[in-house]
């Protein structure tokens, strides 16, 4: 071995890159198998509304671009998901929200169900969908729970 204190130091610092690119490499693979036993969860609601939606085949791309722009211009290309009606509040919703005071979110299944204490009832137990006093759960996420009653949403935290 050469006694040139440059070639040590390049000696050097090329085994000190090869540890750490070893080291590198190592956590980088580790997180990619922690990465594959992590469960993939997929919204099923999504999936069967994309399903559901028809898609219109485009028009010939052999003809004019006149006439595409004329087949084209009569039609709705962006469709509302959803038509949300103007709502009066009558303050029965936040009446009644005072009843209830969410105690937890938890996974039962694929499925998340919220722990909501009613007023003089209990605690019930309930999923997206489901009614509790005169609401209708909406959406639950972590620490949230959206009811809506009468279509005037409010949300319930933790």
């Amino acid at each position: 071995m050469s006694s040139d204190p440059s070639v040590k130091r390049a000696t050097r610092l090329a085994h000190q890159f090869s540890i750490v690119g070893g080291v590198l490499a190592v956590v980088a693979l580790g997180l990619f198998f922690v990465a594959m036993l992590l469960p993939i969860n997929i919204d099923t609601k999504l999936v069967g509304i994309a399903g559901r939606t028809r898609i219109r085949p485009l028009p010939v791309s052999d003809q004019d671009v006149q006439q595409l722009i004329e087949k084209t211009a009569g039609t709705r290309l962006i469709k509302a998901s959803q038509v949300i009606a103007a709502v009066k509040d009558s303050g029965a919703a936040a009446q009644l929200l005072k009843k209830l005071r969410l105690q937890g979110v938890v996974q039962i299944g694929g499925d998340l169900a919220a722990y909501i204490q009613v007023e003089k009832q209990g605690t019930k137990t309930v999923r997206t969908g489901e009614a509790v006093l005169d609401f209708v759960v909406d959406r639950i996420e972590g620490g949230r729970v959206t009811l809506s009653l009468e279509g005037v949403a409010v949300t319930l935290e933790h």
